[in-house]
C-alpha cells in the first residue's frame, strides 16, 4: 500500500508509541524534536509530521495518522468481504449470482451445502428496509386497532380463523414475496394461488375481506391485504396463545399470482426435512429459526390425505405404536375423500395453543408430518427440538424471530405493487371476474 514507506517495519512498535505521546503533546525522548527530525522525515514523508510547526499545531494532525491506520484496516476488512463474497459465488465470475432466490427453474446456490449458516441475504435485496413500525400512524392511526379487533370478534365466532391467519403468512411470504398474492382470485387471466394442491384444506379466506371491509370504511385505499395478513397472523398467534410479535409495516400488493411457482417454493407435507430447511433458508431463515417456524404445528390440523402414507399397509416405524394405532382410528381407510371430514389434530393435547408441547411429542415419537418426526433425529435440528421442548419460554423467542423475518420477505415498498380496494382482485380486475 501507498501508505507503507521506509521505517514503518523497522518499529512499529515505536511508531505507535510516538502518535500516543504526540497525542498527549509531549515528545518521546526528544525524537519528535527539530533537531532528530530528519532522519523520521526521509523515513516517512507525511505531512501531518511537518517539525517546523509548532506543538500546538501537531496535536489534531497527529490523530490523522491513527485515521490513516484505522482507514489500512477498514480497507483490509471491506477487501476481505469482497473477497469471501466473491468466493462463495465462484462458479465462472463474481456475479451475483449467488443472490438468486429459487425460482422459475432456478435452483438457489444459497441451498447449497457449502452455502450453510450464511444469512442475510434478504438485507441486502429486498424491500425490507423500507418497512417500519408504525407505518400507518399519520395515514391511518387506528389500522392495527381495528385488525385486532376485528380478528377477536372473528375468533370468538370462528375459532379456526385464528389457524388460518397463520397459516396465510406462511403461504404467502414464502412464495416469493410477503404481498398477498396468496388471496388474489382467478380473474383477468390470473390464476389463484389457492387453486394450487399446497394450499389443500385452506379456508377462511373470505373473512380476511371482512377485515378489509372494515379499514375501508375508516380509511379508503390506504392499508394494503399484504399488511392485513400479517397483522392479522400476529394477532392470531396471540389468540392461540403464543408470544406478542412487533411487526413492521408497509407492504403493498401485488398484482399478479404467483400459481405457477407455488408447487416449487412450498413444501409438500411429505417432503423430507433438507428440503424444508433448504426452502427456509432461502429467505434468510437459519436451522434453528425453522425449527421454531415448525412449531406452529402445534396447532391445526392435518387432512387424512396426508397422513395416510405413513399408516398404509403397515405403520411408518418411526412412529411411537400407540400414536400409530391412534392415527388409524383417525384415517381408517388407505384412499380417503379430500372433501370428507377426516383429519388428526397436530398435537392432541393443546391443539389450539402454540407452545412446546409439539416438541415434547416429538421426542416421543409422535410427529405427524414426516419432516415433524426427522427434526428430533437429524442432527441439524435435534439440539434445537430438545432445547424448545424443555423450554417454553426460548420457543416463543425463537419462534417471534422467526416469524418476523418471513413477514419480512421481499416486500413489495413505495412504488411497487399497490394498495387493493378488494383483496380478492387486482385493481381494474374486479370487473372481469370469470
Amino acid at each position: 500500500m501507498l501508505l507503507i514507506r521506509r521505517g514503518w517495519s523497522s518499529s512499529g512498535a515505536r511508531w505507535r508509541g510516538e502518535v500516543a505521546e504526540r497525542v498527549k503533546g509531549k515528545p518521546r525522548s526528544g525524537r519528535l524534536t527539530n533537531s532528530s527530525s530528519t532522519s523520521y522525515k526521509s523515513s516517512w514523508s507525511v505531512p501531518c509530521l511537518d517539525h517546523s510547526k509548532s506543538q500546538e499545531d501537531k496535536k489534531p494532525k497527529a490523530w490523522r495518522e491513527i485515521w490513516l491506520l484505522r482507514g489500512i484496516i477498514i480497507f483490509a476488512q471491506a477487501t476481505s468481504f469482497c473477497y469471501y463474497r466473491c468466493f462463495c459465488s465462484f462458479i465462472l465470475s463474481c456475479d451475483a449470482s449467488l443472490l438468486l432466490k429459487k425460482a422459475g427453474g432456478i435452483e438457489s446456490e444459497q441451498a447449497s451445502e457449502r452455502s450453510f449458516g450464511m444469512r442475510n441475504f434478504r438485507k441486502k435485496i429486498s424491500g425490507e428496509s423500507q418497512l417500519q413500525f408504525n407505518y400507518y400512524a399519520q395515514s391511518c392511526p387506528k389500522a392495527e386497532d381495528i385488525i385486532k379487533q376485528q380478528v377477536i370478534n372473528l375468533y370468538n365466532k370462528h375459532g379456526n380463523t385464528a389457524v388460518s391467519w397463520v397459516r396465510n403468512l406462511f403461504h404467502d411470504c414464502i412464495v416469493k414475496s410477503c404481498d398477498a398474492s396468496l388471496l388474489l382470485k382467478k380473474a383477468g387471466g390470473i390464476e389463484s394461488e389457492q387453486a394450487s394442491e399446497r394450499s389443500f384444506g385452506m379456508r377462511n379466506f373470505r373473512y380476511v375481506d371482512t377485515i378489509k371491509e372494515a379499514l375501508e370504511e375508516e380509511c379508503p385505499v390506504t392499508v394494503s391485504c399484504a399488511d392485513i395478513v400479517a397483522l392479522s397472523a400476529r394477532e392470531g398467534i396471540v389468540m392461540l396463545g403464543g408470544p406478542r410479535i412487533e411487526m413492521k409495516t408497509g407492504r403493498r400488493d401485488s398484482k399478479e399470482s404467483y400459481f405457477t411457482e407455488v408447487d416449487k417454493l412450498i413444501p409438500n407435507h411429505n417432503d423430507s426435512l433438507s428440503t424444508v430447511l433448504s426452502a427456509f433458508q432461502s429467505t434468510g431463515i437459519d436451522v434453528e429459526g425453522t425449527v421454531a417456524l415448525l412449531g406452529a404445528h402445534s396447532v391445526g390440523r392435518v387432512h387424512c390425505v396426508n397422513l395416510v402414507h405413513r399408516l398404509y399397509p403397515t405403520v411408518d416405524p418411526s412412529l411411537n405404536p400407540e400414536y400409530g394405532e391412534y392415527l388409524k382410528r383417525r384415517c381408517p381407510t388407505p384412499n380417503p375423500d379430500p372433501k370428507a371430514v377426516l383429519y388428526a389434530r397436530n398435537d392432541p393435547e393443546t391443539p389450539m395453543i402454540i407452545d412446546n408441547n409439539y416438541y415434547k411429542n416429538l421426542l416421543n415419537q409422535k410427529g405427524l408430518l414426516i419432516a415433524d418426526q426427522q427434526l428430533a433425529s437429524d442432527p441439524r435440528t435435534a439440539p434445537f427440538v430438545e432445547k424448545m421442548a424443555a423450554d417454553n419460554g426460548y420457543f416463543h423467542q425463537q419462534f417471534s424471530r422467526a416469524v418476523g423475518l418471513l413477514s419480512e420477505n421481499n416486500p413489495l415498498t413505495e412504488d411497487q405493487g399497490e394498495i387493493r380496494k378488494d383483496c380478492r382482485y387486482a385493481n381494474g380486475n374486479t370487473n372481469n371476474v370469470y
